[in-house]
């Protein structure tokens, strides 16, 4: 893989993520004692825990990280049509993102990956939640543009 290049995910590889955003909903379901939906109430819930993790622990394991990661893009892949990837940024170190297409061959990414690690970084002043709200508007934004006629 080329820095900064895109590598969709093959559709196992997407289904394991899918699977761990699952377990990541089912322990989200326990922590609110309700069901948790993939939406922005489930979102803050992601907050809420990862806040939680991180008052005993400031470096959480791959593990976790990558639950947080899944379940917040499996939100955004569910609710927009974004499809699961992998880039690497010229480290050989990989981010979980996803992409989804601008007009009629132009594709844009969201690094999730990126974005749980400043939540584990910068608090919650990088909001899980805040992240969510801001990219959907821009991915409604680009549904709009996409359905304009000219």
């Amino acid at each position: 893989m080329n820095p900064g290049s895109i590598e969709l995910l093959p559709a196992e590889r997407a289904r394991q993520l899918t699977e761990l955003a699952e377990k990541a909903r089912d322990y989200l379901t326990r922590l609110a004692r309700s069901d948790v939906s993939y939406d922005a109430t489930g979102v803050q819930l992601l907050d809420e825990w990862i806040e939680r993790y991180l008052q005993f622990a400031s470096d959480p394991p791959t593990n976790t990280r990558l639950a947080w990661t899944a379940f917040l893009g499996e939100v955004l892949r569910r609710r927009f049509g974004c499809e699961w990837a992998l880039q690497e940024d010229g480290t050989g170190h990989r981010s979980v993102i996803l992409v989804y297409s601008v007009g009629v061959s132009d594709q844009k990414s969201i690094d999730i990956s990126a974005q749980i690690g400043k939540r584990i970084t910068d608090g919650i002043a990088a909001s899980a939640a805040c992240f969510y709200l801001a990219t959907a508007i821009e991915l409604r934004s680009r549904d709009i543009e996409s359905s304009e006629i000219p």
